[in-house]
């Protein structure tokens, strides 16, 4: 991570997820579509009979918006293969207006389709940032995940945990498994949390990250642990990576 100022370069979703995934961090199967004919092409291809479509866009606020011919959310679940490719139709090339783009919207070239995760036990909160204060890299984390992390520090800050790490020691395996017994984890699942969060923090360092968000990162009934959405954040210098 980076201590300089801190500009801000985004990506997609699914790079991020990329990323996440080569650093070692387990995501859902996943593949990125231009045309409706690689759409069907990834429907194939992903294993659960239930599908996601995601609209990629550089903005919040995907689920709970409307695309301007009055098409509703930017992300669907779909009971199969059939309802997805209707649902990609409504979406690859439209535009889509949320919270977060203003009303002129975003327009959508690029879809995700992914699998659907199924089993979750629970949603969390958790993310690395480069604490202002400290200069240090700082892990937050929270088990009320899917909410907005603001309005939950504000209102309830003792639901906010933190992890200091020392960038000259780096990332400790016993501090990460406390980190992850302070969000609830236990026994097993509580060590495949930890290894997420070492993983996050290599990410981050490899990649000159001013913050790797994960939320929510959900455990499985079958005590996995797995990253389902993402947004990273670059400096601009690292923009030539």
């Amino acid at each position: 991570m980076t201590s300089g100022q801190a500009r801000f370069l985004n990506i997609h979703e699914y790079q991020s997820k990329g990323l996440l995934k080569e650093a070692g961090c387990k995501v859902e199967q996943g593949f990125p579509c231009n045309t409706i004919e690689e759409v069907e092409a990834a429907l194939t291809k992903v294993k659960t009979e239930k599908k996601v479509i995601k609209s990629q866009i550089l903005a919040g606020g995907r689920g709970m918006g409307t695309f301007k011919d009055g098409f509703k959310g930017g992300v669907h679940v779909c009971n199969n293969a059939a309802d997805a490719l209707a649902a990609a139709k409504h979406m690859l090339g439209n535009t889509l207006v949320t919270k977060q783009t203003g009303p002129a919207g975003q327009h959508v070239s690029k879809l995700y389709v992914t699998e659907a995760v199924t089993g979750i036990k629970r949603e969390l909160y958790v993310a690395i940032v480069l604490d202002r204060k400290t200069c240090c890299p700082t892990f937050i984390g929270s088990a009320e995940g899917g909410m907005g992390i603001e309005e939950l520090a504000h209102n309830h800050p003792d639901k906010i945990k933190k992890m200091l790490v020392n960038i000259h020691e780096g990332i400790d395996h016993d501090r990460c498994v406390a980190f992850a017994k302070d969000l609830g984890f236990s026994g097993e699942t509580a060590e495949k949390a930890a290894e997420q969060f070492k993983s996050m923090y290599n990410l981050a360092k490899s990649k000159d990250c001013t913050m790797v968000e994960i939320n929510p990162l959900v455990e499985l009934e079958n005590g996995e642990v797995m990253c389902i959405d993402a947004k990273l954040s670059f400096d601009d210098n690292a923009a030539f990576r």
